[in-house]
């Protein structure tokens, strides 16, 4: 073999290992970055959410699976996700909310493999119940936060006590919640929102 093809399989090899340390490293600069300059994610007048500041990170509230183990948010560190909170079983406004997810979700286009959604349910979950009422919106996942930790997210988020389930989160891929909507808002508003935040994001 020539000292040229030896060259060459070598440039290869190198761009190929630095495509992927970016894939896999870059979300997590990303995130910290915007964890340490939250002020990056101003939208201004443009935004329809409300920016959570200081950011709330992934130490400060625990959500759990249904079967109890920990689910720490930042553990799939491409995506991004869509919390919606609600009671078990999920009642009408509660299946409307998980419909217009799943639409947002869809509006992402190319985008949407980079959005989670989940339900999180506050108390004791029904996961039989829950996870039946779920199948009718493939891909949603489900979490439970303990009345303790829902009490602690309402103060940080300076919301009042009880009215939880009447907001959608979005988590960064490092697990800090970083926006806040009311349950009822168009999907067109979040999407607007995450077209900028996605846009800001390309741009770092």
């Amino acid at each position: 073999m020539s000292k040229i093809d030896k060259k060459s399989k070598f440039s290869k090899a190198q761009r190929t290992l630095l495509i992927m340390v970016a894939v896999f490293a870059v979300p997590y600069l990303l995130s910290w970055f915007l964890y340490l300059n939250p002020d990056v994610l101003n939208l201004g007048t443009r935004n329809n959410g409300t920016l959570i500041s200081p950011l709330i990170g992934p130490d400060e509230v625990h959500f759990m699976q249904s079967e109890g183990q920990a689910f720490p948010l930042g553990i799939d560190s491409k995506s991004w996700t869509l919390l919606m909170f609600g009671s078990s079983p999920c009642g009408q406004a509660c299946r409307k909310t998980l419909f217009t997810l799943q639409q947002l979700r869809r509006m992402m286009g190319v985008d949407k493999a980079r959005i989670r959604r989940a339900y999180v349910s506050l108390g004791s979950a029904d996961s039989e119940t829950l996870q039946a009422e779920l199948a009718q919106f493939k891909g949603t996942e489900l979490f439970v936060l303990e009345s303790g930790d829902a009490s602690t997210l309402e103060q940080k988020l300076g919301i009042k006590s009880g009215q939880l389930d009447q907001h959608i989160v979005i988590a960064d891929p490092m697990g800090n919640l970083v926006m806040l909507y009311p349950q009822d808002i168009e999907p067109e508003k979040i999407f607007a929102d995450i077209e900028i935040l996605f846009g800001r994001v390309k741009g770092v």
